[in-house]
């Protein structure tokens, strides 16, 4: 099975929960969910990335405009070949993987 995450960094902001980052938070919850071959943030430029992940990504959606046919556009053709993609914004902290 081969699965993909999608990471919308639009109009998030970093914040701290009990002293751990967001980012910190769903990259650890993201590396546990089964089987993900793929990380792909979208944003709306690449410094958002880059505060994000603390260092520079392969792949990455930069949509200029934050439009749903944009975004659903560059789901359809990045996640081409996977059997699931998740979809989570870089601000949603309290994701449990039970």
């Amino acid at each position: 099975m081969r699965n993909i995450v999608f990471l919308n960094l639009i109009n998030t902001t970093p914040v701290l929960i009990s002293g751990e980052s967001v980012s910190r938070s769903i990259l650890d919850f993201t590396s546990r969910l089964p089987e993900v071959e793929k990380i792909i943030p979208i944003a709306s430029d690449i410094e958002q990335i880059k505060s994000f992940f603390h260092r520079e990504m392969d792949d990455f959606i930069l949509l200029e405009d934050n439009r749903q046919d944009l975004l659903l556009k560059a789901l359809a053709d990045s996640s081409s070949g996977f059997n699931h993609c998740f979809y989570y914004y870089g601000d949603t902290p309290l994701l449990d993987i039970e």
